[in-house]
Parts: C-alpha cells; structure tokens; sequence
C-alpha cells in the first residue's frame, strides 16, 4: 500500500507547507491570547521552582513547559512561540503530504491538507499542539520507513520518547504502537530496543503522572457517572466530527456551518469505504477510529458534565488520521476522484472564510481579562501591600493583562501576612472549567475570619454568542460560567471600599 516511492519533486509539499502558513499567520497577528496561552506565559516565565510546581499541578509532561521557560528566560516574547507553533504546523503538514502524496495523490494532498481551516486555527497557540502534530507525523514516517526495511527504527524510537515527554495521549498511542512493532520485529534486536524507548521514557515519567492524577486528574474524573459519561462521548464525537470537517470558523447556529460540516463528514464516509474496498485497508480505518475513540474518551471524561468543552487545538494531531481517511488508499496511478478534491477544496475555503471573518464555536469560556484587570488595578491603586489570589492557572491572561500590558507590578499569590488587601478571583459556580483545586499555589489567601468582603463583582465567562444560542436553545438565560471578583480588607485596616 505504501511500497511506492515517495514523490520524487517537493514543490507539492512545500505548496502546502506554505497554503498552510499563510491563514495561520493571519491568526498569529490578529487573535488575542487564549487563556491556554497565557497559562504558557504564567507556567514558564518565572522561576524554575515555579515551574515545577505548576507542573505537578498540570496534565502535561514537562518537555513543552521547560522549552518555554528556555525560551521567555532568553528574552522570546509569547508571540514567538506562536510563530514557532505556526512553523511546526507547516512542518507537520510538509512532512504529511510527503508521506501521503505520491504519484497522482501528490497535488490532491498538498491543496486539500494545505488549505484546511482546522489546521489554520489549531495551528497558532502559543501551546504543544502544533509541535505534537508534527512530531507524531514525523513518527508515524520513521515507522513506516523501518517496516520497509529502512533505518527509521533509531528515529522511530527517539521521536516516540520526546512526543511522550511532550503529551500524554499521543504517549499512551506512541508505547502502544511502538511495543506491536517491537514484538513484530523481534528478529531486529538492535530495532526491537529502539521501538521500546518510548516506552522507557514512560516509566521514567511515572513518578511526576501519578502526582498529577492526585492533583488534577482526580479532580475532573472523580464523581463523574455514567449518564455523563454516555452524554459526553456523545457530545465529544459530535463537535469533534463538526470541527474537523466544518472548522471553528463556522459556528453550528450558523447557515452554512452545519452544510459543510454534513458535506464533510459525507465526504469522509466516501472515504473510508474506499478504504474498506482495499486489501488491508480495514485494518487502517480501525485504527484510525480507534485513535479518534481515544480522544473521545478522554475529553467525555476529563471534560465532563453539562460545562463539556471540547477544544480542537488540544486534538490537533486527530486532523493526520482524519485526512488519511477522507482522501482515501493512496493511489499513486488515479488518486482521489476529481470532484471529491474540488468538493474537499470549497469546503476549505468556506471554512477559511469564516475563520478569518473571526467567526468561532469555541470561545465558550472566553475571560475579560482587561475589565478585571482594570477593577484589580484600581482596587490596589491605595493599597501597595495588595495581595490578588488567583487560584486557578486557567485566568493566567488576567495576570498577562495587568503585568504585560497594564504595567501592574503587585504581588500574586504571596501570602504574607502583613498583607491588608486581598483581591480573589475564582468561579462563581460550580460549572466553570476547570473545577477549583484545593492546594494550589497560593491556597493559604483564603480568606479567614479577620477578613470581611467590601466589594463583588460578577463577570460573565462565555462568548456572547454562545450565551445566545444557549439561551435560545433552553428558553431561558444560563447560569454557567460565572467569574467572581472579591475584594477583602482585614478587620479593622479603616479602609471601607475599594
């Protein structure tokens, strides 16, 4: 199936690479911070103890975090590590249509991979997603090239051991993978060891994953039931589909948005039948399908509940095995049909236009960051031993907002006790994500009873547009996703207000 030679021009692939970037950097230049990002800012930019708290507070390996802390400590601002991002989606994309595009599939891969919107919007976080999707394709490579015999079980092995140290996910996938084909070519000593490195820089990892799931994991999963459970998947296999085909630019309460993403999905089933047609090829629809129930499971289950978020960028990676499938058995003689790549391509574009009109589905738990940071800014204007707690990394875009922007350089988080101000960000319902952790840093701002409450605040934390369409669908306004702002002085410290 994948015996051919690889095609022997890269202008396809380069095509692609660059189709790819341009969108990506339109979105580099022009998007505010995610919080995602600025919770990159808030991990790593400071000292490495820091760091490593937040680390074991964290569900993610420590590799992307301590490159970042390189990074900012070397003077990079966050924009760059959304341009690096970008670079490493193109890369990813180069390195997909090179693998996939031989013959007459060379074209059709380069402008329907190079143009997708999902890839665009998933490919500017200043996050790992971007580096995940191009190390797993850079992977996925090295593995086929040492089951055709070549020399790719070395590369195979050290690409597997950094993805693992980058997201556990694609860790879980890279042991599984890597441990059939050590067993498989267990006649290859020297390429059964290089399979199983990942599975080594696995175990080391252990130690720091089982602080984590004390920490975070245990939070999000504990009380989850079955019902949600069933509700979960069900919603997470429905947005995953919507994204991939329809992207984020395209809201589902739109008009075009649920045409394109049926089209899509129409498109993809075209796909895999074509797949199921081919000797071998049901073997490659279910582990395609398997990956993507993977990601289904953990985001029904660690995203629970009636505040389930489903983030696409978290899944970039999803998007190589989707398109493995929609473009159907590589075929260097034919290639897809005709009018599925013109289909494919209009699709694309429409998808493009609305994400780069702004258009989003997922701004669900957007934060307004500069109105708190104006109302924390003004509260400790009098007040120069202001303490502001915020105990939940995911508002890391208001501290970007006040210390970045607004020049703020009070203390965060510093529990001292002199302190006669005390300014608490925190949800104010149950349903925000993610749920309040008991012992992060900072925990000891709770404030007691020589505290009393002079001032609150009320925000709302969802794009408006989400809140609308809530509203329309319930009859009624939702309560999710409220974001109190309190503000506390100590008994007695004469100061009444803020």
């Amino acid at each position: 199936m994948w015996q051919e030679a690889a095609s022997p021009s890269p202008v396809p692939a380069l095509t692609a690479a660059l189709l790819s970037l341009l969108p990506t950097f339109l979105l580099v230049a022009t998007r505010p911070y995610f919080h995602d990002e600025t919770s990159t800012w808030f991990f790593a930019a400071g000292s490495t103890g820091h760091l490593w708290t937040m680390l074991r507070q964290d569900v993610h390996p420590p590799l992307y975090f301590l490159i970042a802390h390189v990074l900012f400590h070397l003077g990079m601002p966050l924009m760059a590590l959304r341009v690096l991002s970008a670079v490493a989606m193109a890369g990813a994309v180069y390195l997909f249509t090179r693998l996939l595009g031989r013959g007459a599939m060379a074209w059709p891969v380069a402008l329907v991979v190079g143009t997708s919107p999902f890839l665009a919007f998933t490919g500017y976080f200043a996050r790992y997603y971007s580096l995940v999707a191009l190390l797993l394709v850079a992977w996925a490579g090295a593995l086929l090239e040492s089951r055709r015999g070549g020399p790719g079980a070395v590369r195979a092995g050290v690409l597997g051991s950094v993805l693992v140290l980058v997201n556990y996910p694609a860790a879980l996938l890279v042991c599984v993978a890597t441990s059939v084909f050590a067993i498989t070519h267990r006649a290859e000593r020297r390429g059964a060891v290089a399979y199983l490195l990942p599975v080594a820089t696995f175990v080391l990892l252990l130690p720091l994953l089982l602080v984590q799931v004390q920490s975070e994991i245990a939070s999000r999963v504990g009380g989850t039931n079955l019902w949600e459970l069933m509700v979960g998947i069900v919603r997470t296999s429905g947005y995953a589909a919507y994204c991939l085909s329809a992207s984020d630019g395209l809201p589902p309460w739109s008009v075009a948005g649920p045409v394109v993403a049926l089209a899509g999905v129409l498109l993809w089933l075209r796909g895999a039948l074509a797949w199921l047609r081919r000797p071998g090829g049901w073997g490659v629809l279910a582990a395609v399908l398997l990956l993507i129930a993977a990601a289904v499971l953990v985001g029904a289950v660690t995203l629970r509940g009636p505040a389930f978020i489903f983030f696409p960028p978290r899944f970039a990676w999803l998007a190589f095995p989707w398109f493995l499938v929609l473009l159907g058995p590589p075929d260097s003689e034919a290639g897809p049909p005709r009018w599925v790549v013109a289909a494919l391509i209009v699709l694309n574009a429409v998808g493009l236009g609305g994400l780069l009109a702004g258009g989003t589905t997922n701004w669900a738990y957007v934060v307004p960051s500069a109105d708190i940071a104006r109302q924390v800014k003004q509260a400790t204007r009098d007040h120069p031993r202001a303490i502001l707690y915020i105990p939940q990394r995911s508002f890391g875009n208001i501290l970007w907002e006040l210390t970045v922007d607004q020049g703020w350089s009070g203390r965060v988080n510093d529990c001292a006790a002199d302190a006669d101000r005390l300014i608490v960000i925190e949800p104010a319902g149950s349903a925000l994500w993610p749920p309040p952790q008991a012992q992060e840093q900072g925990s000891d701002c709770v404030p007691g009873d020589d505290w009393v409450l002079v001032d609150e605040d009320h925000y709302i934390h969802e794009d408006v547009r989400v809140r609308a369409a809530k509203q329309r669908v319930m009859g009624r306004e939702s309560e999710e996703y409220k974001l109190a702002v309190r503000v506390y002085d100590r008994s007695g410290s004469g100061a009444a207000s803020p």
